[in-house]
């Protein structure tokens, strides 16, 4: 009986040894995740904050496409396309991390024209203009390529003619790509679909475009084609 009192005792001794074990491998192992997962995140912080930068980036270029603007009730819902194009400079200023970057985008485009191609009204004529876009924009980098969207909160077109001299007001999203691969210079192309929904004529007070307005909607679709220098600082 005493024999085998001890051989229990031993082999209950061991059965605990073995949980200990068990046990300190377990916390071994935790440890040793929990202080990898710290050094990786660290890291990864680190890096960000080492490739953390400003970003300013001026360019000009070149846009097309379409205006369309529909008239109220007092002139049966008519409407008239146009067909617009001119010259644009602006700049992003913003904030670069590594793969992406946020920036504020200002773009103002000069010496537009506007030519009348669909008419249903009969008495528009073509049209000087002038656009100016500031937007909030976010973009995603790899080597070579970027793109990016944006929002813009102001979106004002100015356009004259003999008759009158009128301000739309609204917004725009717009979205872009480009190629980055040429030393100090990026080839950018942007998509920028504006939609209008106040007037502000030369000769009267604001309005808020509608049916019973003189105007009662007006958007427009441009193509910008831009060359940049970005400076990341």
């Amino acid at each position: 009986m005493l024999r085998i009192q001890e051989r229990t005792k031993k082999t209950r001794g061991n059965e605990s040894t073995d949980r200990g074990e068990k046990k300190t491998t377990v916390e071994k192992w935790l440890a040793g995740s929990t202080l990898l997962m710290a050094v990786f995140v660290f890291s990864l912080t680190g890096l960000q904050k080492a490739h953390a930068g400003i970003l300013l980036e001026p360019y000009l270029g070149y846009e097309f496409g379409t205006a369309d603007q529909t008239y109220g009730s007092s002139n049966d819902g008519k409407s008239t396309k146009f067909l617009g194009s001119g010259t644009v400079i602006g700049a992003r200023v913003g904030w670069t991390i590594p793969f992406l970057f946020f920036a504020l985008d200002y773009s103002m485009g000069t010496g537009q024209k506007f030519t009348v191609h669909e008419d249903s009204l009969g008495s528009v004529e073509d049209q000087d203009g002038s656009r100016s876009t500031l937007a909030a924009v976010v973009g995603v980098k790899v080597p070579l390529l970027r793109a990016y969207a944006g929002y813009a909160f102001i979106n004002d077109l100015k356009n004259k003619d003999s008759v009158s001299d009128d301000t739309l007001k609204g917004s725009a999203v717009k979205l872009g790509a480009s190629f980055t691969g040429f030393p100090l210079i990026s080839l950018n192309a942007e998509y920028l679909v504006s939609t209008y929904n106040k007037m502000v004529p030369g000769n009267g007070s604001e309005y808020t475009l509608g049916s019973d307005q003189t105007v009662k909607e007006a958007k427009s679709q441009m193509l910008l084609l831009s060359v940049s220098v970005p400076f990341d600082i």
